[in-house]
Parts: C-alpha cells; sequence; structure tokens
C-alpha cells in the first residue's frame, strides 16, 4: 500500500512511524509491520520486484549496502524506459 507523506491515512495506517523521519528519507513497512530506512529501504524496494530479487541479495551484502540507494534508482530509471510487453521485438 502507498499512502500520501503526512497525511492522515499515513498517521492512521502507521502510527507508529517517524512521520518527519519518513518525509526525508525512503521508508518500508512490511505487511508484518517491519520497517526498512535508509539503504535497506532501498534493497527492500528492489526486493519486493521479483525481476531484480537477486540483485537485492547481493546490496544486502555489508560491502554493497552503501550503494543501495544508487542502484536502486538507477534501476528505475532503466525500467522506464523500457517498453511495454506488447511492443518488445520477439527473443
Amino acid at each position: 500500500m502507498f499512502v500520501p507523506l503526512r497525511s492522515p491515512q499515513a498517521w492512521a495506517a502507521f502510527p507508529f512511524l517517524d512521520h518527519e523521519r519518513t518525509a526525508g528519507e525512503v521508508t518500508v513497512v512490511s505487511e508484518a509491520g517491519e520497517v526498512w530506512t535508509a539503504d535497506a529501504a532501498w534493497t527492500m524496494c528492489l526486493w519486493a520486484t521479483a525481476r531484480f530479487r537477486g540483485l537485492a541479495l547481493r546490496l544486502a551484502e555489508p560491502a554493497w549496502r552503501p550503494r543501495a540507494r544508487a542502484v536502486a534508482l538507477s534501476v528505475a530509471s532503466l525500467t522506464t524506459r523500457t517498453p511495454p510487453p506488447d511492443r518488445c521485438p520477439p527473443r
């Protein structure tokens, strides 16, 4: 579920979050209530997408954690340039 930042829906759905902190830092909350912020949150954004789960596992390693944000944003920029499936050439 996505909710607008600092909205009544965000406060109602996630009363345990520091909503001021989420304004400056990406935050991911699982269905079980687990919370990830900063590098771990960027890694979880990739992990939530089956196509990039392997990359997320690599970014979870300590040496790669500082690069998680840059990698996630790079992946996002690439995926926004990908044509829809009906416009992709056959393999």
